[in-house]
This record gives structure tokens, sequence and C-alpha cells, in this order.
């Protein structure tokens, strides 16, 4: 079902204002990005397993959530659409979920501890904790309004 939501880039570009960070559960996007993988082929279709929303781990997810309710309540959890390349104009939400929180915080140390540092290579596919920095969001966020013919005016 389409959803209305934020990509990471624009979450971290209008709304937040600063370094980014979220979750992605989805293992051919992890796959491909993370670990550097080349994208799956699906024997029988064959087309390109990459952001197949049947490949997000939605027990992993529902972790999260669960550790986040329980152990940091107060912290904005934002469903956000992942960064992906300027060219594409619709993909799947693959259950990716922004995280409100800044580098050295609670939420952050716990995060890395359980996840993996976000600054270094994760070690499962199901679960890794992703972050972006403020001037890139700006800039791709910008192209891809660009890229659809809108204007984008930010308050830098």
């Amino acid at each position: 079902m389409p959803q209305l939501l934020p990509t990471i880039e624009e979450f971290i570009a209008t709304d937040i204002k600063r370094q980014g960070y979220w979750m992605v559960f989805n293992t051919s996007y992890n796959d491909v990005h993370a670990f550097r993988k080349p994208a799956k082929i699906d024997e029988e279709s064959g087309m390109c397993r990459y952001l197949v929303e049947e490949d997000t781990d939605n027990q992993a997810r529902d972790e999260f959530i669960s550790f986040m309710q329980q152990n940091y309540p107060s912290v904005r959890l934002v469903k956000v659409f992942d960064l992906v390349n300027t060219n594409y104009q619709v993909w799947p939400y693959l259950g990716s979920i922004a995280i409100d929180m800044q580098p050295g915080d609670d939420v952050y140390i716990a995060l890395s501890e359980k996840y993996n540092d976000p600054v270094l290579d994760p070690v499962v596919n199901n679960a890794v904790l992703w972050t972006a920095d403020y001037e890139n969001a700006v800039l791709r966020h910008r192209d891809r309004v660009a890229m659809i013919g809108l204007e984008y005016d930010v308050d830098e």
C-alpha cells in the first residue's frame, strides 16, 4: 500500500537538521549497501532483488520497536523511506525507522552496543544502524526534489 512518508534525507534535511540515524531491517538493502554484495537475482523472474518489501525482517523490526518502547519510550521514532539513488521515484517502504538521537546520548550508546556503532561496519544484515550527515542529506534531498520538478528551500 502506498504510504506518504519522508525519505531519510528529507527527515534529516527538513525535520531534525543535524546528523541523522535510522535502522534498516531489509536484508537485500543491507546486503547491497552495508555489506557491498551484488544484488541477488530472482531465479524465477530473472529480476534484481533490490528494494524488495518481502526481504524485511519484521521480527527484528518488532524487537527493535519493543526495545525502544521498554527502554527509551520518549525517543521519537519515525517511519522513513531508505536512502536510494535519486533515479528512483517510487519504491516500497522497507520498514526502516529514523531515531531522533544524537551521538553520545544514552540511546545512541545503547543502540551502538546492541546493533554496532553506525560508523563501523555492521555485523548482521537484518538490523543495521545507519547514519547520514546533514550536509549530504540536504544535497540529496535537493536533488530528489529537483528531479520531480519542485522547488526546495531549506533554512540553513
